[in-house]
């Protein structure tokens, strides 16, 4: 799907035509929006995957505080340098 702006406001998406002609029409935002929220709204995450998904996120932000760290080292040592 390709999204394109009409009439300088209104998002609407469409097929791409990557691989054939499809039949579906032009959609808004808002109600493929509203489409997608209600596929939210039916899945269903065990404690696990719940469990899973922080891990993921801690392990993500100590990786993101690192390569700061390592970034604001490198620039100190040049400025020290110069």
């Amino acid at each position: 799907m390709t999204a394109e702006i009409k009439k300088g406001r209104y998002i609407y998406y469409h097929c791409s035509k990557f691989k054939a002609r499809c039949p579906e029409p032009y959609v808004r935002e808002e109600v493929l929006d509203l489409m997608f929220a209600a596929q939210l709204r039916k899945l269903r995450l065990d404690d696990d995957v719940f469990r899973m998904i922080g891990q993921a996120i801690r392990e993500s932000r100590a990786n993101e505080i690192r390569e700061r760290d390592e970034r604001v080292a490198k620039v100190r040592a040049e400025a020290d340098r110069l």
